[in-house]
Parts: C-alpha cells; structure tokens; sequence
C-alpha cells in the first residue's frame, strides 16, 4: 500500500485525471506497468472511491482515493 500526500489534483478545464502504476522490483530496480485508472469530473462530491487495477499484470490491485 502507497499513500500519497495530503496533495490535491484539481479536474481543469473539466479533463479526467490518469492515474498511472508501476510495480518495481527492489533487487533489480526495473519497473512493470501495473495498470492505470482515470478519474472523472462527474465522481466530483461522491467522496471515496475504489478502481479495480491490474488487467495486465498478474496480480490485481486496488486504488481508492477521494473525490472533494
């Protein structure tokens, strides 16, 4: 689990927001694209989410975040 900062991402001019992941492996410091997510301007106000991520990869995360 990644926490991010207490960081806001505002929505401008009403484009969605691409949330990109990547796994590293700590031994060899190379990186795998895990998946993305996007987040909309219409979740605006309907506080925490939650985005199934990982078609391409072998395992399947979860990102949850909150929309102000």
């Amino acid at each position: 689990m990644f926490e991010f900062d207490e960081r806001f991402v505002p929505f401008v001019n009403q484009a969605s927001i691409d949330v990109l992941l990547h796994e590293v492996n700590e031994a060899t410091d190379q990186a795998s694209f895990i998946g993305g997510a996007k987040i909309i301007p219409s979740e605006v106000g309907l506080g925490e989410r939650t985005q199934a991520i990982g078609a391409l990869s072998l395992s399947l995360y979860e990102l949850t975040y909150k929309v102000l």
